[in-house]
């Protein structure tokens, strides 16, 4: 059995401490707060928008307005499909651009649900190029996205 001991001075322990403290005081500022990065990767949607009573086309085209996205009657495309209970990675991804915007698919899994999409129209009330598509669970909003028909275009959220 091995013993060690030793005596320290006063000036050894404060040095130690404050080695300690500088030390702790660097790992904070180099690794990120998980607090932070929780909130910047999922939004919360504004309690000033209804999300409930989308049960036809023009009902949508009503609930795009609150995000001042004016769209043409009569939509171009209402179709019925079931949420895939397993998500690929395309699927994936799309949940991330849903989770952005405060909303979440993975509830949704293996359920019936609508998608309304409409033509988006521009100020002056021309046609644009870019779609807006509503997933409605039970009349009520649970996804949705606002993509370009132009060749490399793009998809994102509706709420910004």
């Amino acid at each position: 059995m091995f013993v060690w001991s030793f005596k320290a001075s006063t000036f050894k322990l404060i040095g130690v401490i404050v080695a300690c403290a500088a030390l702790l005081a660097l790992l904070i500022g180099i690794i990120p707060s998980t607090g932070s990065f929780v909130q910047s990767s999922v939004a919360v949607i504004n309690p000033q928008y209804n999300f409930e009573g989308v049960t036809n086309a023009e009902k949508g085209a009503e609930f795009a307005k609150q995000f001042n996205i004016n769209v043409k009657l009569p939509q171009s495309d209402a179709a019925e499909f079931r949420i895939p209970s397993n998500f690929d990675a395309v699927m994936e991804k799309y949940n991330d651009i849903q989770r952005q915007q405060g909303m979440n698919l993975e509830k949704y899994k293996n359920k019936q649900v609508t998608r309304y999409t409409y033509v988006v129209l521009d100020a002056d009330g021309n046609e644009t190029e870019n779609l807006l598509s509503l997933i409605v669970y039970k009349d009520r909003v649970v996804g949705g996205d606002i993509s370009s028909t132009q060749n490399g275009g793009f998809v994102s959220g509706f709420i910004i």
